[in-house]
C-alpha cells in the first residue's frame, strides 16, 4: 500500500509566518460591496490610516470629483486575533461610504478610480502615512497582516450571515523579497498574483 499522503488545507500551503505563529506575510480577500451589512448601496473607500489623516484628504478627493461621502464606518475588526508584529503595526481601518452620483456604473469607477489617485498623491506630498486597498462601487478588499487562516478571525464582516458575494478572490501572500507590511498583503484592488490564489 502506498503511504497516504499529508492532509494540507489549500489556505496554509506556503504562507509564511511570523515567529509568533499569528502575523504572517498576509492575506487577503476581495468580494463584491457586501450591500446589507453597508445598509444600502454605496461604492466603497477601504482606507488604512496611521496618523489620523488619512479620511480627511480622501474625503476632499471625493468631493472634488462630484461625490459624496456619507458616513465613515469603523470597520469591526478583533484586535486579540493579531499577532504581535501585526497589531504593532496595524493602521485604524475606514469604510467611507460613497453615495450614488447617478451617472452610469462605468463613469461612476472611472470617478472613484481619479478620486483614489488623487488622494493618494496629495498623501504623498504631504507625508501622510495611508493606504487605500480599495475605492470601488462594485468590489471591496479585506487584507492585512496576517496568516490566511486568521482573516475571518480578524474581520468580523466576513463573519456576518449578511456577507454575500457572488465572487470570491482569495489570496495569501508569500514573500521572497520585501518586508510584509499591511499594504503589501494581496489581493490588490482588482487582481491577486505571485502567490497562492
Amino acid at each position: 500500500r502506498r503511504p497516504r499522503a499529508p492532509d494540507h488545507r489549500p489556505s496554509d500551503h506556503r504562507g509564511g509566518l511570523d515567529a509568533d505563529g499569528q502575523s504572517g506575510n498576509g492575506a487577503g480577500l476581495l468580494i463584491q460591496v457586501p450591500d446589507r451589512i453597508l445598509g444600502g448601496s454605496y461604492a466603497v473607500a477601504v482606507v488604512f490610516e496611521w496618523d489620523g489623516r488619512g479620511r480627511a484628504i480622501v474625503e476632499h478627493a471625493i468631493t472634488e470629483a462630484g461625490m459624496q461621502i456619507a458616513g465613515w464606518r469603523a470597520v469591526p475588526v478583533d484586535r486579540d486575533s493579531l499577532g504581535r508584529r501585526a497589531l504593532e503595526t496595524m493602521p485604524a481601518i475606514w469604510h467611507g461610504l460613497i453615495e450614488d452620483p447617478d451617472l452610469g456604473r462605468e463613469e461612476w469607477e472611472h470617478r472613484l478610480y481619479r478620486a483614489r489617485r488623487r488622494a493618494e498623491r496629495k498623501a504623498a506630498t504631504e507625508g501622510v502615512r495611508m493606504y487605500i486597498p480599495s475605492c470601488s462601487s462594485r468590489t471591496v478588499v479585506y487584507k492585512g497582516l496576517m496568516a490566511g487562516t486568521r482573516l475571518a478571525d480578524f474581520y468580523l464582516d466576513l463573519r456576518d450571515a449578511r456577507c454575500e458575494s457572488c465572487l470570491a478572490v482569495f489570496h495569501q501572500r508569500y514573500s521572497t523579497n520585501t518586508m510584509p507590511d499591511w499594504r503589501l498583503a494581496q489581493p490588490f484592488r482588482m487582481l491577486a498574483h505571485n502567490g497562492e490564489i
